[in-house]
């Protein structure tokens, strides 16, 4: 009986779980902290939206990204200046209002990465 009591709990936390994800802002968002003290956003459940602007200071993702092997990351950079951002730890540039699609490969679904973009910035994107 306990077995079973446990189960349906554990049933009914994870379709809560679910549900929330659905209701989330549909920007997740940036921060100008370095990233993982909100935690991991699990990119094979759902897409991660991001934008942010800033004058001065460097953002990054609010979350540290896992889940998958392989990733989309679509910035789009809506300034007149070139954005300049580190991706899994390579630099990339995205032209004035321009955007950028870049592959993320990684040789392992738990390793976590980050995306930091450079003032000034006014921009939003996905990762997938």
């Amino acid at each position: 009986m306990r077995k079973r009591l446990m189960m349906i709990l554990l049933a009914i936390a994870m379709m809560i779980s679910a549900y929330s994800n659905v209701l989330a802002d549909q920007y997740v968002g940036v921060m100008n902290e370095k990233p993982g003290t909100r935690g991991a956003w699990h990119v094979n459940y759902r897409q991660y939206n991001f934008r942010g602007y800033s004058t001065g200071e460097k953002l990054y993702t609010s979350y540290q990204l896992t889940g998958k092997t392989s990733y989309e990351v679509y910035i789009n950079n809506r300034k007149s200046n070139q954005l300049k951002v580190i991706v899994s730890g390579k630099t990339y540039i995205v032209a004035s209002e321009g955007d950028r699609t870049i592959n993320v490969s990684t040789n392992s679904a738990t390793k976590k990465f980050y995306i930091k973009f450079f003032a000034p910035s006014n921009f939003d994107g996905y990762v997938k």
